[in-house]
C-alpha cells in the first residue's frame, strides 16, 4: 500500500506502473542458451579450453555442454539446501547490521513469517577453487572436467531458477 503513494508522491502527473509477466521455464531456457550455450560455445570455438579443438562447426561441441536439466538440478538441490539448513542463518548474520534489514527481520519474526534469505550471496556463494565456480556445480564440475562453464557468466548461470521466479509475499 505504501509503494503506490510514494511512486504517486515522487513522480510529476499520473505515473503508470506496466508490468510484463514471462512463462518462467521459457525464461529459464532462454537464459540458459544465451548466458551459458552461447559464451561458452564462442570460447569452445576460439580454443580457450584445452584439449578441445578450435574452429569445429556447433555440433562437434555438444558433448562439452551441461545439459539445462544438469545445470537446473544443480541449482534446485542448492536451493534445497540453503532453504532448508543454512540460508536464513547467514543471511541474518550478512544483513542483521543494517538498520532496515534488522527491522524487516525482527518484524518478519514476531509475524512468524518466513526468513529472508539472499539467494546470490548466501545460497549460490563465491568460487570453491580453480576448476568449480560454484558449490552447486562441484559434482557436475568433478565429474566432467571437459565441460565448462565460464567463470565471467557464473553469476547468470547459477541463478536460471532464482531470477526466473518473482515472487511478491501479499501480507
Amino acid at each position: 500500500p505504501k509503494v503506490a503513494k510514494a511512486v504517486s508522491d515522487k513522480l510529476p502527473g499520473r505515473p503508470k506502473i506496466v508490468i510484463v509477466g514471462r512463462n518462467p521455464l521459457q525464461r529459464m531456457y532462454s537464459s540458459y542458451r544465451y548466458n551459458y550455450i552461447t559464451p561458452t560455445l564462442q570460447k569452445y570455438k576460439e580454443g580457450r579450453k584445452a584439449g578441445i579443438p578450435s574452429h569445429q562447426n556447433d555440433s562437434y561441441y555438444d558433448p562439452y555442454f551441461f545439459s539445462f536439466e544438469e545445470l537446473v538440478k544443480a541449482e534446485l538441490e542448492q536451493l534445497r539446501k540453503c532453504l532448508n539448513n543454512f540460508g536464513p542463518k547467514k543471511t541474518r548474520q550478512m544483513w542483521y547490521r543494517f538498520d532496515w534489514t534488522r527491522a524487516e527481520m525482527n518484524r518478519r519474526k514476531r509475524r512468524n513469517l518466513d526468513p529472508l534469505i539472499d539467494l546470490d550471496e548466501v545460497c549460490y556463494g563465491k568460487p570453491v577453487n580453480n576448476t568449480v565456480v560454484r558449490e552447486q556445480w562441484a559434482e557436475l564440475q568433478m565429474a566432467h572436467p571437459e565441460r565448462l562453464i565460464p567463470r565471467n557468466k557464473a553469476f547468470l548461470i547459477q541463478s536460471f531458477i532464482g531470477r526466473s521466479l518473482y515472487v511478491l509475499p501479499l501480507e
